[in-house]
């Protein structure tokens, strides 16, 4: 018994690690609608579409969200699929590539979307049976899903903060 909260123990702390909380810091200067982002010790940027058909410099910020999506949707199934391999339900090799496509559909001068679909394909040779298992552990573990359908149980909440407490960081 005492082996098995050892092991379960060190999982946890796997997990925590691994998901643990996630930040972001966005740096804009003026009025020009492009943002510096650091996540951590990655620096990105982010743009607005520009009028006409000018092409943009940087993802949007719905590009990085629908990003966020479909690298969570894979490394979900990736974990499923890991945990299949492990309970020898599924053969190592079996699961190839993982393809994930996350696309919003915005009407034509809305900045709302109306809806968003995830198109998975799964390349490799396992059974249809596993198929269907890591799809559907992708539809329902992801965490960034889940925010985006209004699942957190404390909400999003904005506050003004203080002179320089931001900048400190």
């Amino acid at each position: 018994a005492a082996s098995t909260l050892t092991r379960t123990a060190s999982i946890c702390d796997i997990l925590h690690r691994r998901f643990a909380s996630a930040s972001a810091l966005s740096i804009a200067n003026g009025l020009q609608y492009k943002t510096s982002l650091r996540c951590g010790e990655t620096l990105l940027s982010s743009d607005m579409p520009p009028e006409g058909d000018a092409p943009r410099a940087s993802p949007s910020p719905k590009d990085l969200v629908m990003a966020g999506l479909a690298a969570c949707t894979s490394m979900t199934i990736q974990a499923n699929a890991e945990r299949l391999v492990r309970a020898k339900k599924m053969q190592p090799d079996a699961l190839k590539t993982i393809l994930v496509s996350a696309q919003d559909t915005t009407p034509e001068g809305s900045h709302f979307a109306e809806n968003v679909q995830v198109i998975v394909e799964l390349e490799g040779t396992m059974s249809e049976d596993e198929r269907r298992l890591l799809l559907a552990a992708g539809s329902r573990g992801c965490p960034v899903k889940a925010m985006l359908q209004g699942r957190l149980p404390g909400g999003v909440s904005l506050r003004l903060a203080s002179p320089g407490e931001l900048s400190r960081r």
